[in-house]
């Protein structure tokens, strides 16, 4: 639900519907598969509610879509040299900061040998560029923390039925 503009936004496998949720009448969708195995896991109003982040289901991409638009703005690479998609077992949530200059979302990953390790990875939400991971903890079998940002952009908080911790990025 967009805190803004008064819109819903609804997934089913690979569509992203959007309505008005005063006549609830739809208003666009849009309906893509960005890799052959990709359905929509988690959506994310950006804060002016005009603009859509969303996770597939492949692990592989974030996808950003301007609502007015019949087409998608574009995707997000998740993984990086670093983070390979074979080492990544579990994704959370996309969250955009409250600025709208960030996009977040929680990843835990699994090196061969080691111990897993989750990563707040945030990209630059204009452009999709990487800007950094922050390292969250050790979890052996914690579930992939909640993630939120503070009111102005410059901290994340990581939750889980454990522990709550905070960063500045």
């Amino acid at each position: 639900w967009s805190k803004s503009s008064g819109k819903l936004a609804t997934i089913n496998a690979d569509q992203i519907t959007v309505w008005n949720t005063l006549t609830g009448t739809e208003l666009n969708h849009y309906i893509g598969l960005i890799s052959p195995y990709s359905g929509v896991n988690s959506i994310a109003w950006n804060p002016t509610g005009e603009t859509i982040a969303f996770r597939l289901s492949d692990g592989v991409s974030i996808g950003v879509w301007t609502v007015d638009n019949a087409n998608l703005d574009r995707t997000i690479p998740i993984e990086l040299s670093n983070l390979s998609p074979e080492n990544i077992t579990n994704i959370g949530d996309v969250k955009w900061s409250p600025t709208g200059s960030k996009i977040a979302l929680m990843v835990r990953k699994s090196p061969f040998g080691s111990d897993p390790i989750m990563l707040a990875r945030i990209w630059d939400a204009l452009t999709g560029n990487f800007q950094t991971d922050v390292q969250v903890y050790n979890v052996n079998r914690q579930p992939v923390p909640s993630l939120e940002w503070n009111f102005d952009g410059q901290f994340i908080l990581a939750q889980t039925n454990l522990y709550a911790m905070s960063w500045n990025v």
